[in-house]
């Protein structure tokens, strides 16, 4: 069964990438005991479609 109620926050750690911020909404949901996964890839991962387009599947593939 999809749980489509689950947030999931993703970032790579490349060009134009800020996981500090992802790591800081990460915080905000834990301490309001949402759950939710975070998920920091890389210094290889930057912000752009390439990277989307990997990230999706693996999203729909891995968590449902």
């Amino acid at each position: 069964m999809r749980n489509s109620n689950h947030i999931h926050i993703m970032t790579g750690q490349g060009n134009y990438e800020k996981p500090e911020s992802s790591r800081t909404i990460s915080e905000i949901l834990n301490s309001k005991n949402v759950p939710h996964n975070l998920e920091v890839w890389g210094h290889d991962v930057p912000h752009d479609w390439p990277t989307w387009r990997k990230m999706i599947p693996y999203i729909l593939e891995t968590k449902f």
